[in-house]
């Protein structure tokens, strides 16, 4: 999916930007804008998520270092150089679907709205696209409760699914994923197999903590760890 390979390496751009000086961040700048915004415009609300948490850990990151190196002015330099122009951004791709809005064909059948809209639709319990992910999340949960051991099979929930899609659909549409690869895998793989790829977030999380608190990691080591924690919770 396009928006998620580029929310992926969203942190490689800004791993770019927080080792660089000011001149040699120009380029950069521009990438992070233009990836952006595409993000923005996509309109999937994972992929704003996934920003929005990257972001966040990233700010954290930079308090953290700046409690350990009292560096007020290079903390200031590396948040703003990263959230001016995610700021400019959002600003444009607001504009472009703010446009979009207006001249799109209502036969379209695709309602276009802002991005903050698209976030508070999170939310809205009467929102359709909410009440279709929830429904496909109880399917996988019901399956796992069902064969808890061996699931389906990696690859075949879209078999397992069609006994439950078949009782509120007469179209021939069968979904190929529940919309949440974790309750997917425990489905396809049982408890076990979804405890085992539960574990794998569960394991980065912990040793980048334990690198960046290890007094024997030296500095390089430590902003490698966490940059690629905040590429591996864009994925998550």
């Amino acid at each position: 999916i396009v928006e998620t390979g580029l929310v992926v390496k969203i942190p490689v751009v800004i791993t770019c930007i927080y080792t660089s000086l000011l001149w040699g961040s120009l380029l950069k700048f521009s990438i992070l804008i233009l990836s952006t915004i595409t993000i923005f415009i996509v309109y999937a609300r994972a992929s704003y998520l996934s920003l929005l948490l990257i972001v966040v850990l990233y700010l954290v990151y930079c308090i953290l270092e700046h409690v350990k190196e009292k560096k007020t002015d290079q903390t200031l330099y590396r948040i703003s150089y990263v959230l001016l122009p995610m700021l400019l951004a959002f600003f444009i791709s607001q504009i472009q679907l703010n446009n979009l809005k207006n001249v799109q064909d209502e036969k379209a059948g695709q309602d276009f709205g802002s991005v903050t809209e698209r976030l508070g639709s999170l939310s809205a319990t009467s929102d359709e696209s909410n009440k279709v992910r929830l429904r496909f999340w109880a399917h996988a949960i019901d399956y796992t409760k069902k064969h808890p051991l061996i699931g389906c099979g990696y690859g075949n929930w879209k078999i397992a699914s069609i006994p439950y899609q078949r009782l509120i659909t007469n179209d021939l549409y069968v979904p190929v994923h529940a919309h949440n690869d974790f309750v997917k895998t425990f489905a396809e793989l049982g408890i076990p197999g979804g405890l085992l790829y539960t574990g794998l977030f569960v394991c980065i999380l912990i040793f980048t903590i334990k690198t960046y608190r290890s007094s024997k990691a030296d500095e390089e080591t430590k902003l490698i760890a966490v940059f690629s924690l905040l590429a591996f919770t864009g994925y998550a």
